[in-house]
């Protein structure tokens, strides 16, 4: 296994992901710290630099990929029925998408039987590499369960669903990590800056759940 960067290594242990987030981690050249600017990283270093503010979006009206091919709406995959817990991410990505994801995987599983509750969904920025058949592969290595979506589809809608949530960047290698949540029939969502703890997103689901709105 190639060693980790101090940066990543961080990262990894503050999130607390699983074992396979550990293997043949590398950080990409081109990346920029979010914090210090400097050319090391594409990602936080501390947790103190999380931050959550709450916004309304308005969706666009359009169709994605799932992994299984299908034509989904954005509508129904972020469906207002159910609690959502929604990232950007590519399934290249070697530094904070596998971190986010891994975060993700791991709330899921620890919801147990609440977890059937909640829409979680993986929006790919790189959907002229991220195939339904790389996003199958992507979902088995994260071990997502039922009600985890992953989407890919034509690059002009992903900006648009991108540029709906405030995340566009030209450059997909310098996204921000970020993780949106949404209670069920609310237009309100929660928008997590930074990569997040397992514990503390955990936490927010939580919390949406309990509070659910009623329809």
């Amino acid at each position: 296994m190639k060693p980790l960067p101090l940066q990543l290594t961080c990262l990894l242990l503050m999130s607390s992901p699983p074992a396979w987030a550990l293997q043949d981690a590398t950080l990409p050249n081109e990346s920029v710290c979010q914090v210090t600017g400097e050319a090391t990283c594409c990602c936080t270093t501390s947790q103190a630099a999380v931050s959550r503010t709450t916004a309304t979006y308005s969706l666009p009206k359009l169709r994605l990929t799932d992994a299984d091919g299908n034509s989904i709406s954005l509508a129904t995959a972020l469906s207002r029925a159910h609690p959502v817990v929604m990232q950007f991410a590519f399934t290249s990505c070697s530094t904070i998408c596998p971190v986010a994801s891994a975060t993700m995987a791991s709330v899921q599983k620890s919801l147990g039987d609440q977890a059937k509750q909640v829409r979680f969904c993986t929006i790919s920025i790189d959907p002229e590499y991220d195939t339904p058949a790389r996003l199958t592969e992507f979902s088995k290595t994260l071990g997502a369960d039922a009600g985890w979506c992953f989407l890919t589809g034509d690059p002009h809608d992903i900006s648009l669903v991108q540029k709906a949530f405030t995340a566009y960047v030209p450059n997909k290698s310098r996204h921000e990590p970020l993780t949106f949540v949404r209670a069920a029939n609310s237009d309100q969502w929660l928008r997590i800056t930074g990569l997040v703890s397992t514990k503390d997103l955990l936490a927010d689901v939580q919390s949406v759940l309990a509070r659910t709105e009623k329809p």
